[in-house]
């Protein structure tokens, strides 16, 4: 989720003015999990009420009623969140890096209780770990070297605003640091190494644990004698003896341990995940000290890594794709309280109505949501079928379409597959696919309540379209000609279908007939889409295509991202404005299956802006984006890959713009915007004495369209708008207000 983050407070500007504030203006947030599903890092609980968690893209939420709800502060940033802590119920401190080659890590500050955050400090080609402080004046950090991996420790005696460096370890990365007093305080670092400091950090012992390799990601004692760490290989070690000694215990995991956290001499957990993606983590207790570990159940297959003791009988963990689980009854039995229970791709998303919706995936599995996605309930056929396409023609009708998918070749038994509903997905039906080996159902779309189409894809032979005239009952093969992914219909008798290498199929006569548009292309095709019956776009394969002439040609687009990139879905408001969705497929020739990625174009595609930043994404959980649905003119749903369900608002009004003031303009008016200079939001007021369509357009020194802030009706008002630069670099830019009569230019400066 992206909000805006506000920074404007008086007090607040006075304390920081010479700090960088955060906004943004993307305005996608979590739908499911609610209220985020990005992978979690870290947690930290005040008190038994109030908590935060931290983690991946940026992601913070905070909880007042002990995790029952949370809210969720974006920051405006794609940068990992890996650590949180609080000094008192209104300041904390969360550590964030770019997770990337040169890393770049920022200390992020609150003083009103995560309302507002600033980055307080910036450190270049560091990656902070952990932070945590002794008191309200005196902090920690461990951090590595992103490129070569060395160890940084940095300690504060004034609340953040200043660091000093004092202990660097060649080789050999600190993972996190533990103050027990002023004097006494430990690191957790890699290669089995365990730095001890006994005059408050000028000073380090190191002390290596074992001959063998481990690398350890998390220390804590219980008081001064007494204390554990835990790190890669399942490795735990026990000292008795205020870490002049360690000694090994066994778990029975291999795997690494993330965090430890006891509540006496006796009871402790173990938070951890296991090597590979998809199977899942693991949580342990120990109520002899840690002699014995037993595996603890806690309700969802998911990697646990950030550990927090509320109280003694009161544990909280958080994981892999927002799992956050809580025990009061000292692990007797854990709570889940958010994260995904589907954690399977979701390919396609279709809303009834404003509140009611479906999307289905791969392993037959079904979510429902009945309040504009504020929650979904999941269910799986129980088959390892591929779901591909949803499609509702009424409230209680609806089809699925997909199929019975072998990866083994030559793909001779690709069992086509749909299902029909006539109780509002209470019940599911097979209505085609018991001895059909066409292929795979790719999409499903119905026209009215009776004519419905399907195309499907086989690889090792053509695909097609199959056609229904009577809600799904028969079933006719109407055309094989090659593998096709995507049909879209501009009224009851003229449809397109795009598929395998370039393939763009046209029919006039409800799908009697097709014939093939010359595409002059070779990629597939997965999407297409006519905003009107001349202009029409077809995306897929490292490919944008565009066509003026309803499709007689078509010429290529240049999406201005330097990433090769799988565009999935598109639509357009009209031939103009438009978004188009997907995954970068690959981080600049790494070979590596990137992140998702969002880009819209205000010029009909001649520029193209990305809302979405491949660069971070591309390290993160591979979040694939895969189709959208409107279910109102500015309300959109996208889904993805993991489970992944995504919501705004406001795609086609810009976020930021309101009317000010009550008295209407006597004459239409664009005023200077402010601040100028600029970094990275302005704000920019108009006046319109009459009802227009108002048009702001933002342009670069070379006179290229970068951003449209407004293109629609408003009533008679003086407005605000605010312009976020923080994608685009500096120098000097141009708006430009544009209306029925009249139009005037200013200039502006972004200075980074």
């Amino acid at each position: 989720m992206k909000k805006l983050v506000y920074t404007s407070l008086l007090l607040f500007l006075l304390i920081f003015s010479s700090k960088e504030n955060l906004y943004s203006q993307f305005g996608w947030y979590w739908s499911y999990p609610n209220p985020v599903g990005s992978h979690l890092e870290d947690v930290f609980f005040i008190n038994v009420n109030t908590g935060y968690a931290v983690g991946w893209n940026g992601s913070i939420i905070k909880t007042t009623n002990g995790g029952i709800n949370w809210i969720q502060t974006e920051i405006g940033t794609n940068f990992f969140c890996n650590s949180v802590y609080f000094t008192s119920l209104d300041t904390g401190y969360i550590a964030i890096s770019n997770n990337n080659y040169p890393s770049i890590s920022k200390i992020l500050k609150t003083t009103n209780a995560g309302e507002n955050w600033c980055v307080q400090s910036t450190f270049n080609n560091r990656s902070i770990n952990s932070i945590s402080f002794l008191n309200s004046k005196t902090g920690f950090i461990a951090a590595s070297n992103y490129a070569v991996i060395d160890g940084f420790f940095y300690k504060t005696t004034n609340s953040g605003e200043n660091w000093s460096q004092l202990l660097f370890i060649q080789y050999n990365a600190f993972h996190d640091v533990k103050f027990l007093n002023d004097s006494i305080g430990f690191i957790a670092a890699d290669d089995r190494m365990v730095y001890r400091t006994t005059n408050g950090g000028i000073n380090w012992q190191s002390v290596a644990i074992e001959n063998m390799y481990y690398d350890f990601q998390s220390i804590n004692f219980i008081n001064l004698l007494t204390g554990y760490i835990v790190g890669s290989g399942g490795a735990i070690f026990k000292t008795i003896n205020g870490g002049n000694n360690w000694f090994q215990q066994n778990t029975g995991i291999i795997s690494t341990l993330r965090d430890i956290k006891f509540k006496n001499n006796y009871t402790g957990f173990i938070t951890g995940e296991l090597p590979f993606a998809n199977e899942g983590g693991f949580l342990l207790r120990t109520t002899n000290g840690g002699l014995n570990w037993d595996s603890i159940n806690y309700g969802i297959s998911q990697d646990l890594i950030g550990l927090e003791k509320i109280n003694d009988s009161i544990f909280i963990a958080v994981g892999h794709f927002g799992t956050i689980v809580k025990t009061t009854n000292n692990g007797n039995n854990f709570t889940f309280l958010n994260g995904r229970e589907n954690t399977y791709d979701i390919n396609s998303i279709d809303f009834i109505n404003n509140y009611t919706g479906y999307s289905v995936g791969t392993n037959s599995s079904i979510m429902k949501t009945t309040n504009q996605g504020e929650s979904w309930t999941y269910n799986s056929l129980g088959y390892s079928y591929i779901f591909n396409s949803v499609c509702f023609v009424n409230y209680n009708t609806g089809f699925i379409a997909g199929g019975d998918y072998q990866y083994i070749p030559p793909y001779s038994n690709l069992k086509t597959k749909i299902y029909k509903t006539t109780n509002a997905g209470t019940n599911w039906i097979l209505i085609y696919g018991n001895n059909n080996e066409l292929g795979i159902a790719s999409k499903i779309l119905f026209l009215n309540q009776n004519t419905g189409f399907s195309t499907y894809y086989k690889q090792s032979s053509p695909g097609g379209i199959l056609k229904t005239t009577n809600c799904g009952i028969n079933w006719i093969n109407i055309i094989d000609l090659g593998d096709l992914y995507d049909i879209y219909f501009q009224n009851n008798t003229t449809g397109f279908s795009c598929g395998f290498l370039g393939k763009i199929l046209k029919t006039t006569n409800a799908g009697e007939n097709w014939i093939t548009l010359n595409s002059e292309i070779s990629n597939k095709l997965y999407s297409i889409f006519y905003p009107s019956s001349d202009t029409g776009y077809a995306t897929g394969y490292h490919i944008i295509l565009k066509t003026t002439n309803g499709g007689v040609n078509w010429g290529q687009q240049y999406s201005g991202i330097q990433y090769n990139c799988i565009f999935n879905s598109s639509y357009f408001r009209n031939n103009n404005t438009g978004y188009m969705f997907g995954q970068s497929d690959g981080n600049l020739g790494t070979g590596s299956l990137g992140g998702g990625i969002i880009i819209k174009t205000t010029n009909g595609g001649i520029n193209w802006i990305q809302l979405t930043s491949a660069e971070n994404l591309a390290t993160n959980m591979n979040t694939h984006f895969h189709q959208i649905d409107f279910i109102d003119s500015n309300t959109a749903f996208i889904c993805g890959s993991n489970g992944s369900v995504l919501k705004n608002t406001n795609v086609f009004n810009p976020i930021g713009i309101r009317l000010i003031g009550s008295s209407i303009p006597s004459y239409f008016s664009l005023s200077q915007n402010y601040p100028n200079p600029f970094n990275p939001s302005t704000t920019i007021k108009f006046d319109i004495p009459k009802s227009s369509n108002v048009q702001i357009v933002v342009y670069d020194m070379l006179g290229r369209e970068v951003d449209e802030l407004l293109n629609e009706e408003r009533k008679p008002g003086s407005y605000e708008v605010r312009w976020d630069g923080s994608r685009y670099s500096s120098g000097v830019y141009f708006y430009k207000i544009i209306s029925d009569e009249f139009v005037e230019t200013k200039k502006m400066i972004l200075i980074k």
